[in-house]
């Protein structure tokens, strides 16, 4: 082998462990910047609109008093002194009946509007008089934002890159060196060169203490020591032959008592079943505790986002009173009626917590119970999520149409099947979605049609729909134990069928109790 072959080749494992290095923290740095602009971004935002609602909370009254006494050189003393505060770009009040004010211009790429209406209560009668609007500038934010990157990115690639050439140098000085080293003397190993040892010339301060290239060239050495042992030893391998024949005997021997030991296992074999049905039947309980779990979470998503406009509403209706309160026009019988619909708001949401508690609490025995009250008691609660992706639920009931069961499985296996619609509707970008909802009576037993309009199940995933761990939305969006479990609920709980179909416009299950 030449010298110019035998050349240890330095700088690879170095250079990669750089590059990870310096991606890496490049990776860090980007992220912990944007998030630190971001968080600065919307506090100089907050604090913007703060500015603007106190312009709104300190000048409304006053603008309207000049308005509704034509008091003109108030009303521009007013405005130019809103103009003269930081940000303020331009004022504009919009007048009934008069032209309007303009004072200021607007000259930010990044305006913000604020519009105040202006009006006065009068003989029981609200006038409007006009509107007030306020132009903010958001420059300002925008070019601390960019100073701030550029101060941050500048900073922090100086940073990695100090830190990163001293790594370099430090590893190539203590390791990458003395690996090129080692590979390229395992490289030359032959059977005529195995009783030269492994040497690295390092230099260190304790030649007594070992580390761990020291470890890994001893290792090294040892091992072509027991190589050359070895090529020794081979030559007695053909002296053990009658041996390992003898031992072939025994394994023989050994061979014949593993059968004996099957033959006892195939004994045990029916104990050894039902103890797999147990563990079979357990899994199914932790696949029916994890399918409730899931339905679970996907209800209290339901019920977040209904809850949001009642409490809207509720501060809405605090807010008006604060509001009136502070003007002195709050009167008893307005606080009263205020009240009221707080409480009635609350009390709506008393009920859907009733709602979901009784859901999913189990059923203790089996009972009759009325199929339309568990449907709509069921889209009660999953109404709103169907409505804010504009799809359309109908239920067409027949009268008094009764099943015997349990009615909060029953409701979650029609949970199951309505958010598998409604998901299948939504990744097809449906046009006109809708879910269609039948209850009837086939043959003396009730029977429950879910239809919608998503173009149906694909034939290929059709036959196996039923079977645990099958899903066509993908791993990161489905589990694939809604139907099975839903299926396992109705036949195997309730002594119920549930069917799947594709019909003319999309899926069709039906339920039959």
């Amino acid at each position: 082998m030449t010298d110019e072959q035998t050349k240890p080749v330095v700088f690879g494992v170095a250079r990669k462990f750089i590059s990870a290095i310096i991606l890496f923290s490049t990776l860090l740095t980007l992220i912990a910047t944007c998030l630190q602009l971001y968080v600065d971004y919307r506090k100089d935002l907050k604090g913007l609109k703060q500015q603007l609602s106190y312009l709104e909370t300190s000048h409304r009254q006053s603008l309207i008093n000049d308005i509704w006494l034509f008091n003109e050189p108030g009303i521009d003393t007013q405005l130019k002194g809103i103009l003269a505060l930081p940000m303020i770009e331009a004022v504009r009040l919009e007048r009934q009946g008069s032209p309007e004010l303009l004072v200021g211009n607007q000259t930010a790429r990044h305006p913000i509007y604020h519009r105040i209406p202006l009006a006065i209560e009068h003989r029981g009668k609200t006038i409007q008089l006009g509107t007030l609007q306020i132009t903010a500038s958001a420059d300002g934010i925008y070019t601390r934002l960019q100073e701030r990157a550029l101060l941050i990115l500048a900073t922090q690639f100086v940073q990695v890159f100090f830190i990163a050439a001293f790594i370099y140098v430090l590893f190539h000085s203590l390791i990458g060196r003395h690996l090129a080293v080692m590979a390229h003397h395992a490289a030359a190993v032959t059977i005529s060169t195995l009783d030269k040892p492994l040497i690295l010339h390092r230099s260190r301060p304790e030649p007594s203490s070992q580390d761990e290239l020291d470890l890994l060239v001893d290792a090294l050495n040892r091992m072509q020591a027991q190589i050359s042992e070895y090529l020794q030893e081979r030559r007695q391998i053909e002296d053990t032959l009658h041996e390992q024949a003898t031992q072939l005997e025994d394994e023989i021997a050994q061979r014949q008592g593993t059968q004996e030991e099957l033959n006892a296992i195939n004994t045990n074999l029916e104990e050894r079943i039902s103890t797999a049905i147990a563990e079979l039947r357990q899994k199914d309980n932790l696949l029916l505790q994890q399918n409730r779990l899931a339905a679970m979470g996907e209800l209290l998503q339901n019920i977040a986002h209904q809850w949001r406009q009642p409490l809207n509403n509720i501060a809405v209706y605090i807010q008006g009173m604060q509001y009136l309160h502070r003007a002195g026009e709050l009167s008893q019988e307005e606080m009263d009626r205020d009240i009221a619909a707080v409480l009635e708001i609350l009390q709506s949401i008393s009920r859907t917590i009733d709602d979901f508690r009784e859901l999913f609490s189990k059923d203790p025995v089996k009972r009759e119970f009325v199929l339309q009250e568990v449907v709509e008691k069921t889209l009660g609660l999953t109404r709103s999520t169907f409505e804010e992706k504009n799809i359309t639920v109908t239920v067409t009931a027949e009268t008094d149409v009764r099943a015997f069961g349990y009615p909060n499985e029953y409701s979650q296996t029609l949970t199951n099947i309505l958010c598998n619609a409604r998901d299948a509707l939504l990744e097809r970008h449906v046009q006109h979605p809708c879910i269609t909802i039948t209850i009837t009576r086939e043959a003396n037993r009730s029977l429950l049609i879910i239809q919608d309009n998503a173009g149906g199940i694909p034939h290929q995933i059709l036959p196996h729909i039923f079977e645990p761990y099958v899903s066509t939305k993908g791993p990161s969006q489905g589990t694939g134990i809604g139907l099975y479990m839903a299926k396992t609920m109705i036949e195997r709980n309730m002594g119920g069928t549930l069917t799947g179909r594709n019909a003319a416009d999309g899926a069709e299950f039906r339920i039959t109790l």
